[in-house]
Parts: C-alpha cells; structure tokens; sequence
C-alpha cells in the first residue's frame, strides 16, 4: 500500500458509482468518500473540501516518491496534474460529466504504474481491525455524555475522542500517518495533563478508572493494529508505553 494505492481506491470507486453523469460533483464526492465512521451522514460541503485536499496532498506525496527514486517527471506530471485539477473543491457546483475526463483509463494505467514504482509501504489494515478501533471509540464517545464523569476529564476524553475519530476517517487517504499522529498527540495530551487526571480521579475514583481504562484499551488496540501494518518500527510501541505508565501511576 503506497499513496498510489489509495488514490486508486477511491477511482475504483469512483467507476462504480452508478448515477445521474448530471448530478454535481459535490453530490458525487459525497458519495465516494463516505467512510464507516460517517454513520451514513451525508457529508457536508466542508468535510468534502477536506478530503478533497488531503487527496491532492497524497498525490503530492506521490509525486516526491517517485521523483526520490529517480523517476523522469515527464513521465508522471501531466497524470497528477489531471488528477489534481478534478479533485479541486473549486469546482464541486460543476457537473460530474465535466469533472470525469479527470478520471479516464489513461489515469488508471499511470497509477498502476506509480503504484509498483514506489512499492508498498504499509499493509493494509483489514476491516475487521478498523471495526475493532471504530468499536473502541465508539465505547469513549459514550463516555462524554456521562454526567458522573469530572468535567476536566471530559474535556480531555473529548480531544482524544477527536484525535482517534479523525485518524481512522483519514486512514482511507492517508494510510497509517494519521493513527501514528493521533497516538502521538494523546500521549503528549496525557503526560501534560497528568495534574487534571489525578484530580478527577480524587473526584471521582470508580468512574475515572473505568474511563482511563477504556482510554488506555482504546490506545493499545490501536498500536497493535498499526504494529500489524507497518513495514517499519517506529516509536508507536515505545510512546504507547510512556502513556501506559503515566496512566497507571494515577491514584485511585
């Protein structure tokens, strides 16, 4: 799996999608990007934009791998340029049947190839492991609804509730960058938080522990699924420790 990758993934679906060719292309993109997450909302303008850029920056990216291996930019410009003129969110009013050309067979083929010149770079993660993340934020997301909890707390749960949601929509996008980002940015969220969690769990010990407890499974879950797919250790595994221990030296 490589930028290349994901981009045709999302082509894929793009060709399969049966529908009115005079729909806008907002109306097309909202279908095609829609993840599990969504819950079967329909996405809005903004979202969609978002997305949209964060495809164009994966083409980007692509362009750098292949140009790092020593690939003639004749050979992939005018491809990524297309790709990128017809995923830009200025022209989401026109019609789908316009934007289409930017999609044809020829960009099919010079991702095929882009795809086995960079090579794979992660696994994929498997659905069922994506469900098991998902299942894990949605047993936090409950959580903040939960008035016994202290207030502080929620706020914290409510970041890193935000953190691992936006990571997993974007894994089909980006890869693992966003999980390993996440995990990153929970853990340096749990190490300068250290005075608030100890608070609440003085406030309130029993509901404390339940919920850093499901924080810290949510964490582990994660780290082992992005363990499963990396081509190459990083410090995931050494930051989920770090979490693991400021979370248990909490009093209860």
């Amino acid at each position: 799996m490589n930028p290349a990758s994901r981009i045709l993934n999302i082509t894929t679906a793009i060709s399969k999608r049966k529908a009115n060719e005079n729909e806008t292309a907002m109306k097309w993109w909202a279908d095609v990007l829609a993840q599990p997450a969504d819950k079967g909302e329909q996405l809005k303008e903004t979202e969609i934009s978002r997305r949209l850029v964060a495809i164009i920056d994966q083409v980007d990216q692509l362009s750098i791998l292949l140009r790092e291996r020593g690939v003639p930019e004749v050979l992939y410009h005018n491809a990524h340029l297309k790709i990128k003129n017809g995923l830009s969110p200025a022209k989401m009013s026109q019609r789908w049947i316009e934007i289409k050309p930017h999609f044809g067979p020829e960009i099919i083929t010079a991702l095929r190839w882009a795809e086995w010149a960079v090579g794979s770079l992660e696994d994929t993660i498997s659905n069922e492991d994506r469900q098991d993340i998902q299942a894990k934020i949605t047993e936090l997301e409950a959580l903040l609804g939960d008035d016994s909890l202290p207030a502080a707390l929620r706020q914290i749960l409510r970041r890193q509730v935000t953190e691992l949601r936006s990571a997993l929509e974007d894994y089909v996008i980006y890869g693992i960058g966003p999980l390993e980002k996440a995990i990153k940015t929970i853990t340096a969220d749990i190490v300068s938080e250290q005075e608030a969690l100890t608070s609440s769990a003085n406030e309130n010990p029993e509901e404390t522990r339940k919920a850093l407890d499901k924080l810290k499974s949510a964490m582990a879950t994660t780290v082992t699924v992005i363990d499963k797919v990396a081509k190459t250790a990083g410090n995931i595994g050494k930051l989920w420790v770090i979490s693991k221990e400021v979370l248990d030296k909490i009093p209860f």
